[in-house]
């Protein structure tokens, strides 16, 4: 071979490396390309090439005294192939293989023209005598594909392979009798191979028979489990399954199937399609559970309870009741009135908003609101709730008295009031908030930016609670 002579004459000037780099990219890419589609002939003579490929540049580079060029050239090949393989893992898993088959048919047409590059560049430089030492690396790494596919050809994993391959392209072509007739064979051949359990599971699937699209994702997670295959793939079975769960409407099991996806394989897509699903799951329980005649019976011996005094047992049916019925506003305004009653001035708070949330126009969620406010000594807030009672009836007694009482209450003595207020644990909440003590140093040095800070609902309610407490003044 001719490699000798490159020892005989110390230089290999005359011949070029591009040809070498670029059977070297067509290589990787098609390596690539048989990962993604688990075409052992295409890894295994792919592989074969790049040692070889990887030895015949050793060599080349070993006696060429000029190695930068060829440096630079590899650098670029590296960085190329990262390249490419980083935007193919981009792609969604189903278009990754026919976008990397694109590259390397592309890869392949410049791998020939690189050959052509190489004989124009002895021709113009008059070394044609390194014409055949190319010749000699293609016509090698061609016998070699030959040598390697005639040994391989007659394996049966090798034949498969190509009988999943076959039933890919009618899988594609949604003829699924062919796909399934290809994917029997393939698993005749070789029985422990996971992907064609998960591939005809993927067909049933398509064909929307979801219990044998079931059937054979527990088969391929048994078969996983046997062969210790990758993890990925036994979550993907499991996830199949859970799809095939989800079409056929039975949520509880789609859950159980994707949760044991996700222990084998965090996938943070299953991750959030779990929580959707748990969440789409309660919802529904929660619809399953209403029943406005039910709530309505509820409320009723929640009534008699609350007449007898009976604050629990009262709290207990009108509990049951909003659970029958969480849309009814006058349920949350009997709990709120409940809660008062058990000294849960809070929580009847915020019952009471819940009421006017669902029926703005039902004065008694106003009344119970101010109320509780009131109970809380929140007198500006409880006046703010007796007022828009009374936008909803003018003449309203229980709302008049309440906003009577409230102005009543505004006005005992300062100190009285703001040594209570200190003994406030809410004020002294408020008070220790550094947030608040330089927006009331702000408000104490600039009067007219109280009408800024009363824009935000949060801030406003705990200047009305230190007003109360007769901690601030504002007019």
């Amino acid at each position: 071979m001719l490699v000798l002579d490159w020892k005989k004459r110390g230089t290999a000037d005359g011949f070029s490396s591009v040809g070498f780099i670029l059977q070297l990219f067509m290589q990787c890419c098609w390596l690539r390309h048989g990962l993604l589609t688990d075409d052992m002939t295409n890894i295994t003579i792919n592989g074969l090439n790049l040692v070889f490929s990887a030895f015949y540049i050793s060599a080349f580079a070993y006696y060429q005294p000029k190695r930068k060029y060829l440096i630079g050239q590899l650098a670029a090949w590296a960085i190329t192939v990262k390249a490419i393989y980083t935007y193919v893992d981009w792609q969604i898993p189903e278009d990754a293989p026919d976008v990397m088959g694109t590259i390397a048919a592309g890869a392949q047409i410049a791998s020939l023209a690189g050959g052509i590059y190489e004989i124009r560049r002895a021709i113009s430089m008059g070394t044609t005598e390194y014409i055949p030492a190319s010749f000699q690396f293609a016509i090698f790494t061609l016998i070699l594909q030959w040598f390697a596919f005639g040994i391989l050809h007659g394996n049966k994993f090798i034949a498969a392979v190509a009988e999943k391959n076959l039933g890919n392209e009618a899988y594609k072509k949604k003829d699924f009798v062919t796909a399934h007739s290809h994917y029997d064979k393939a698993i005749q051949l070789d029985p422990n191979n996971i992907t064609f359990y998960t591939n005809k599971a993927a067909a049933y699937f398509e064909e929307s028979k979801y219990d044998e699209c079931i059937e054979w994702c527990q088969k391929a997670v048994d078969v996983g489990r046997e062969t210790r295959a990758d993890y990925k793939l036994i979550s993907k079975a499991m996830a199949r399954a859970g799809n095939a769960f989800q079409k056929k409407d039975d949520l509880n099991e789609a859950v159980n199937w994707y949760g044991k996806a996700v222990s084998e394989h965090r996938d943070p897509e299953l991750v959030k399609k779990v929580k959707e699903l748990e969440k789409e799951l309660k919802d529904q329980e929660a619809k399953a559970y209403v029943n406005p005649e039910l709530a309505q019976k509820e409320k009723e011996q929640g009534n008699e309870f609350f007449k007898k005094g009976d604050f629990p047992n009262a709290m207990r049916h009108y509990n049951e009741a909003v659970r029958r019925d969480p849309d009814n506003a006058v349920l949350y305004s009997n709990r709120a009135a409940c809660f008062m009653k058990l000294m849960e001035f809070q929580r009847a708070l915020e019952d009471c908003d819940a009421c006017i949330k669902r029926d703005p126009k039902f004065i008694k969620g106003y009344i119970r609101k101010g109320a509780a406010l009131a109970a809380k000594r929140e007198w500006s807030l409880a006046e703010r709730a007796y007022q828009d009672a009374l936008q909803i009836d003018p003449q309203n007694a229980e709302a008049m008295e309440g906003l009577v009482s409230c102005r009543k209450n505004n006005d005992e003595d300062p100190s009285k009031a703001r040594e209570r207020a200190l003994n406030d644990p809410e004020v002294q909440k408020i008070l220790g908030d550094p947030g608040m003590r330089l927006i009331l140093e702000q408000m104490s040095n600039d009067p007219g930016a109280v009408k800024e800070h009363l824009q935000n609902p949060e801030i406003f309610a705990k200047l009305m609670k230190l007003r109360d407490a007769g901690v601030i003044m504002m007019r």
